[in-house]
């Protein structure tokens, strides 16, 4: 039996951390009945103000939280079958809300974390049609960095960390809707 293990994990601003399988941090699942709340961001809020640029020519915006989520991606080979577990996730202990009661920060970390479902999902709707472990890890990679053009144009499309805009409260609804039929877990793949 072949096993692999990816585990990679975005930022809701840009940077990429790489986990080994030994890694025990604490981890929050996407849940489409359970919502963040502000005690799962257990991280140290950083005493200084951490910046962020949002789109060329416009200002930088002040932190006022951050998520650190991402998607697992472990990928089995057994005779002519590969399982793909794939699983949008969060990290408490590296996840931090400057304010624990703005509800409004809150919505805009629960919508970071969304995408990164929306994207789990899509990762293994291409799966599906893969042929190989590399293949399908190749998928894996290719849509993780799209994931992370996505947050950072969601990012740039608030001028802060204050809430969601509608124009995507209804794009995040509607791709978590249309990619419903690929919220399991593990995909089943016969080569």
């Amino acid at each position: 039996m072949k096993h692999f293990l990816f585990l990679v994990s975005i930022f809701s601003w840009i940077s990429i951390v790489s986990f080994t399988q030994e890694s025990n941090e604490v981890k929050i699942v996407w849940s489409e009945s359970v919502r963040l709340k502000s005690s799962d961001f257990k991280a140290r809020t950083p005493q200084h103000a951490l910046e962020k640029k949002l789109k060329k020519g416009h200002r930088r915006s002040s932190l006022e939280g951050y998520i650190f989520s991402g998607i697992g991606f472990i990928a089995e080979q057994k005779g002519h079958n590969i399982t793909y577990h794939i699983q949008a996730f969060m990290v408490p202990n590296q996840s931090w809300l400057r304010d624990a009661n703005s509800a409004t920060t809150l919505e805009h970390e629960q919508a970071h974390f969304d995408i990164t479902e929306i994207y789990s999902r899509l990762i293994k709707k291409e799966l599906q049609h893969t042929k190989s472990v590399k293949q399908g890890s190749k998928v894996y990679h290719r849509l993780f960095k799209s994931l992370q053009d996505q947050q950072n144009a969601f990012d740039a499309d608030h001028l802060g960390e204050d809430g969601v805009n509608e124009k995507w409260k209804v794009r995040i609804n509607k791709d978590l809707n249309r990619l419903v039929q690929y919220s399991n877990a593990s995909v089943v793949v016969k080569i």
